[in-house]
């Protein structure tokens, strides 16, 4: 079960990030709502078995900047200790890249569910900031990251804390 996080940083990048862009996004299926610049592309990649990571990402224009939702279905993941499940998606996302280096990690909630933010930085990648959150039998992604560090930390505020679970 914890080999399901390989995929944490499948990252396309996002369009620019003027103030008057930003849009709430909804997805139904995704059971989800967030702030972000644009329409988001979606994408889905076949992880194990009936297992599935849904992406919603942007690109900025100079392809500095990349903002994603990501979720996966994964039966009795509510069940599994989620200090666990979520530690095993930071250190998977760390590992994905060359060279990553955790600079800062703390524990979060969204509503009621745990979750844990994470910043790193990897060979070529200036700062990645991550949440990860267990609701029910999803994990649910939503990162940024910067290839060459250059948004306002309101930005990447602005978009992790519009993002809300619709329904469960």
């Amino acid at each position: 079960m914890l080999r399901l996080l390989p995929a944490l940083l499948i990252v396309a990048f996002v369009p620019s990030l003027h103030a008057d862009e930003w849009k709430e996004h909804t997805s139904t299926e995704g059971r989800f709502k967030v702030l972000m610049p644009g329409k988001p592309e979606y994408g889905k990649d076949k992880l194990q078995g009936d297992t599935y990571l849904h992406r919603f990402t942007f690109e900025s224009e100079d392809q500095n900047e990349a903002f994603s939702i990501m979720y996966q279905d994964t039966p009795g993941l509510g069940l599994v200790d989620a200090a666990t499940i979520l530690d095993a998606a930071k250190n998977g996302g760390i590992a994905s890249v060359k060279n990553g280096k955790l600079v800062r990690e703390k524990k979060i909630k969204l509503g009621e569910h745990q979750g844990l933010e994470f910043e790193f930085s990897a060979d070529g990648i200036d700062r990645v900031t991550w949440q990860v959150y267990i609701v029910g039998d999803r994990l649910y992604q939503v990162g940024v990251v910067e290839i060459k560090e250059s948004l306002p930390d309101e930005s990447i505020t602005k978009f992790q804390k519009s993002f809300q679970v619709t329904a469960e």
